[in-house]
């Protein structure tokens, strides 16, 4: 009768335990689909990271990848105001450029790189949400009017300041002037659309970096003759119009521009002399536009 008795208790506490099992491994699932389902885009990462060995190369090959289809833009398109599915496709690659260069910042040793590839996928992602045109330009020049937000309004405030931290972060650590140069222009185009002021650093700034990269080069114009202009600095934009640049401005833009500059610098015979070059050339409907 006890060995009955034993035997059913061994059978109980047997299936007690199955049962524990079960309840373990079907908690087990849950929870692992659970946070598989919450953090698939960082596993996802990793795993892709398991693949490359060299994290910063990867990011190179991407980063020009992305530059090319940039760069094509611009020179065939002059800056023209991308379609929908076209802007789609763009911010696409760039989030996910983006999300890479994210998880690798906790990962990477390469701090410096990171922060370096973080300013410019920020930078090309504001760049695109706005409409760089030439009638923008002589807007900003002469009634201060900033590029009008063309996509996300919501998204491009949120890059600015991501594009702000970055640049600095950047610049904190890099020794190289040269390297410099263009991440100190795209920190100067961040504070200028963020803070919406033309700070006196900034024209100092702008002036002592040169630019080369044809991919920054028609923003870097922008903000030399908006700056420049807005200082009253009219031996440097009388230089600037005397050769050939990204910004082709016809004759009455240029005496628009020469006007803007001449009021700044308080020098108001030579405003006046352009002013009557305007009335004579009989476009004073286009200055009135300003």
């Amino acid at each position: 009768m006890l060995i009955h008795v034993e035997v059913l208790k061994s059978k109980k506490q047997n299936k007690k335990r199955k049962i524990i099992k079960y309840i373990f491994f079907i908690v087990l699932f849950l929870s692992s689909g659970i946070y598989i389902y919450y953090n698939h885009n960082n596993l996802n990462l990793f795993i892709r990271t398991l693949f490359l060995p060299e994290d910063i190369k990867f990011i190179e090959s991407k980063n020009k990848q992305i530059e090319s289809k940039l760069l094509n833009w611009i020179q065939k398109n002059n800056l023209k105001r991308l379609n929908s599915s076209e802007y789609k496709q763009y911010k696409s690659l760039l989030d996910d450029n983006i999300t890479v260069l994210h998880y690798l910042e906790n990962s990477s040793p390469n701090l410096k790189e990171i922060y370096y590839y973080l300013t410019l996928s920020y930078f090309y992602k504001i760049v695109l949400n706005l409409d760089f045109s030439q009638e923008n330009l002589m807007k900003q020049i002469v009634r201060g009017y900033l590029p009008p937000v063309i996509m996300d309004y919501k998204d491009y405030e949120t890059n600015i300041k991501r594009l702000q931290i970055y640049s600095k972060k950047f610049l904190a650590l890099e020794q190289d002037q040269e390297k410099k140069s263009d991440i100190v222009f795209i920190s100067i185009f961040s504070d200028v659309l963020n803070f919406k002021i033309l700070s006196k650093i900034y024209y100092i700034k702008i002036n002592q970096i040169q630019i080369n990269n044809l991919l920054l080069l028609p923003f870097y114009e922008w903000f030399f003759l908006v700056i420049n202009s807005n200082y009253g600095d009219i031996e440097k934009i009388n230089h600037f119009l005397k050769s050939k640049h990204f910004w082709n401005l016809s004759s009455n833009e240029k005496l628009l521009l020469q006007a803007n500059t001449y009021y700044f610098k308080k020098d108001y015979f030579n405003l006046l002399q352009t002013y009557f070059k305007f009335k004579n050339s009989n476009n004073l409907e286009n200055l009135k536009q300003y």
